[in-house]
């Protein structure tokens, strides 16, 4: 958990979300979701810090950084999304794994 201060304004989420958003993903292998929730008005945001695309050749990762993440609202419908954006990479990773 990182501290806003009690702030329920989502642009003060981001900047306390920035530190943990770093290039390159340093060591991250799967999707990853950034979740800030104000339990004062029951709002939430996301930001994907890896985000899974499921392309042609199989499962990959969009790293994003303070700069380019961005924030949208948490919902029923978000979280259906995220969910299914998660099983399709899951899905795509097979096509480039070979075994040994």
């Amino acid at each position: 958990m990182l501290p806003t201060a009690g702030s329920t304004n989502p642009g003060d989420w981001a900047e306390t979300a920035k530190p943990l958003f770093r290039a390159g993903g340093n060591g991250v292998y799967l999707p990853v979701c950034v979740f800030v929730v104000s339990v004062r008005d029951n709002r939430g945001s996301y930001a994907w810090l890896a985000e899974p695309l499921a392309v042609p050749e199989g499962a990959k990762l969009q790293f994003r950084t303070a700069t380019d993440a961005e924030l949208h609202p948490l919902d029923a419908g978000a979280v259906d999304a995220i969910v299914t954006r998660v099983a399709a990479w899951y899905d795509a990773l097979p096509r480039q794994l070979q075994p040994v």
